[in-house]
């Protein structure tokens, strides 16, 4: 097996993806997949792939949503007031991500709150967790597990907005952090922002608030149901 930090070729990668070389050399050549050209020759990091499947995987997710007759996520269910800032005040991407982390270990009592805030930059250092269209949603690489029992969420705006290496060069304005405590259940409610916020006038709506509230409602309106979050709760303890 390859190790985390390796440097593999075309032909590695194919393997480990189980792609033909000729995909992943088209995937390379348009610049959809994190890699550098050296001396003619195409060369990834393994764990700059693997962030990069983990980022595929949850944009295939959203339109499916992994088994239509399993239980479903809820961002409303899973966002709190108190976990809601609509006006940060970070320019910068670690100012931003300090505020939220801040925010994720107030709202759900992550104690180890320094390793929570370096886990994420790490995560973030591997490749951008933006989603293009002023989305972004930062989370820790590994280890959810070690700081919740049950899914963490947190949402802030940046009204001016924020670089944040996206793909399409835009500013971020929308972050949701999440922190969840089993793979599948990370995959789904990053699936479900991403289904949520392709709406463009969802967020527009979502900028232009100034309640925590209001947010929370949003929410609830397109997710069309109004749920309890134990559910969700239930959910990761019976995986």
């Amino acid at each position: 097996m390859y190790e985390e930090d390796e440097v593999l070729t075309i032909r590695e990668v194919a393997k480990y993806l189980k792609m033909n070389e000729r995909s992943i050399y088209k995937l390379a050549h348009q610049g959809l997949i994190p890699t550098v050209k050296i001396a003619s020759q195409w060369r990834f990091r393994k764990d700059l792939i693997d962030a990069w499947l983990e980022s595929q995987m949850a944009a295939a997710a959203a339109n499916s949503l992994f088994d239509r007759n399993s239980e479903e996520v809820f961002i409303h269910s899973l966002l709190k007031p108190e976990g809601i800032n609509t006006n940060l005040a970070g320019e910068k991407k670690d100012e931003v991500l300090k505020e939220l982390a801040d925010m994720m270990v107030r709202t759900h009592s992550i104690k180890e709150g320094d390793r929570f805030l370096r886990e994420v930059v790490n995560r973030e250092k591997l490749c951008t967790t933006a989603i293009q269209k002023g989305v972004a949603v930062p989370h820790p690489r590994r280890n959810g597990n070690q700081f919740v029992k049950s899914p963490g969420l947190v949402y802030g705006c940046s009204k001016k907005g924020v670089e944040f290496d996206s793909l399409d060069g835009e500013p971020t304005h929308l972050f949701f952090m999440l922190c969840a405590p089993q793979d599948f259940l990370h995959l789904k409610i990053m699936a479900k922002i991403n289904k949520l916020l392709s709406d463009a006038d969802v967020r527009e709506e979502l900028r232009a608030t100034m309640s925590a509230r209001e947010v929370i409602n949003i929410m609830e309106r397109e997710e069309g149901v109004s749920k309890e979050p134990q559910e969700l709760v239930s959910l990761s303890e019976s995986g």
